[in-house]
């Protein structure tokens, strides 16, 4: 005898579905089970389902961080070789835990080793109040290439050769083809590839430049779609955006100096660019010597311009932040894609769940409020339409359903 699907009801809300439609007030959500079973406004309650009445406030999909990194630094930082690879681990739990809380649900690690492992910790039960982890365990490089700064030590620190590497070196297509294998042995759902340089090497003015030949990009991309994976870049100049796109490319993370032509590009081949720009504010606003302050205001400036040309092209664009496991970041994605780059906030939220869905590879699965989709709800005290800055305030996200499960409860049903 089969397991009675519990019921759920959420009722009276402003629903914001994450598709971009207009808000629709006194909406109703049936959830059973997992899934959402139907959404309409003034729906009649099944019998014996859990009523939650959501009068004057927002019901919404749960947020999506389409690009971070589980690290466990300290203090939302990077990989510390001070801090021992365990503790590391606790740390990039709890700061999961907290992303969670703060209303996402789902958030795609872009390059690291511990993310394969707490995705399969909360699948065995090990670990409970996370969200769902899109992961992509190493990323891939070229020899001289943005992370093999010392070539006589590259066999160290390749993810081959040392288990606490979080890099795979990789040169022409067969080894490019083999290494997103590997990648795939060690629990990648995703290939993450550096496609350009990065601002921050110290080779910084070669950043125009490419890393991969497109023959190589397309190894990656043909290989990963064998066993249906597909491949985000990290992409720091037109050039490199270019050939990822005309490569196949799910995602073009970063994304900066992107001109109209690349954006035009993206649109042209599906492609989904994916902004960076919370951890950019959160280095500015900080105390930085001078020459580091204008190399990060050079970056901003190139990623606010890329995301409006992105924006004004009707390209996709999936919010990402770029942190390292801090929580708060997620959320101010959203409102600098509203304030500085022409999203309005119903665009900026779509960024931050339908489209981060789709840069997950999960756009069937979750990011709006549709029947047949995942329950991954929040409930938020306020409009976010009017003030998008109540998504910082987590006092503000009453409740957070991951699958259905109600994760967080902020007095909802009290």
């Amino acid at each position: 005898m089969s397991e009675e699907k519990k019921i759920t009801a959420i009722t009276n809300g402003r629903l914001i579905d994450g598709t971009g439609a207009n808000p629709v007030k006194n909406a109703t959500v049936i959830i059973e089970g997992s899934t959402i079973k139907k959404v309409e406004k003034r729906l009649d309650i099944p019998k014996g389902a859990t009523v939650l009445n959501v009068s004057g406030k927002t019901v919404m999909p749960g947020l999506i961080n389409a690009h971070m990194h589980l690290a466990g630094g300290s203090s939302g930082t990077g990989p510390s070789p001070y801090r021992p690879r365990e503790v590391a681990m606790f740390k990039a739990a709890d700061d999961a835990k907290n992303m969670l809380a703060s209303g996402f649900t789902t958030v795609k690690d872009c390059a690291g080793r511990n993310a394969p492992f707490l995705k399969q910790a909360v699948k065995e039960g090990v670990l409970t109040g996370l969200p769902r982890i899109v992961a992509a365990c190493c990323v891939m490089s070229q020899t001289s290439g943005p992370l093999d700064q010392a070539p006589k030590a590259a066999k160290s620190r390749d993810a081959r050769e040392n288990d606490e590497a979080e890099f795979l070196i990789c040169d022409g297509v067969d080894e490019c083809m083999k290494a997103v294998r590997y990648d795939l042995r060690l629990g990648a759902d995703f290939i993450k590839v550096f496609a350009s340089m990065s601002f921050f090497h110290p080779n910084h003015d070669s950043l125009s430049g490419v890393t991969f030949s497109i023959e190589e990009m397309e190894a990656f991309v043909k290989t990963a779609a064998q066993v249906g994976k597909f491949v985000t870049v990290h992409s720091q100049n037109r050039h490199s955006s270019k050939i990822a796109i005309l490569a196949g490319v799910k995602t073009v993370d970063h994304a900066s100096r992107s001109d109209d032509e690349v954006a035009s590009l993206g649109k042209t081949h599906g492609a989904i660019f994916v902004s960076t720009l919370a951890y950019l504010r959160v280095m500015l606003d900080g105390k930085l010597a001078s020459q580091a302050s204008e190399m990060i205001q050079k970056e901003w400036d190139v990623s606010v311009e890329a995301y409006r040309k992105v924006h004004d092209a009707g390209a996709v664009l999936a919010a990402g932040t770029d942190s390292f496991g801090d929580a708060r970041e997620g959320a101010m994605e959203i409102e600098l894609l509203n304030k500085y780059c022409g999203f309005t906030p119903m665009e900026a939220i779509v960024a931050a769940t339908k489209h981060g869905a789709e840069a997950c590879f999960m756009g069937d699965k979750t990011g709006t409020i549709e029947t047949g989709k995942y329950a991954d709800i929040i409930v938020v005290d306020g409009n976010p339409l009017a003030d998008i800055k109540i998504l910082q305030d987590v006092d503000k996200i009453k409740m957070v359903m991951l699958e259905g499960n109600i994760c967080v409860d902020r007095g909802l049903q009290t």
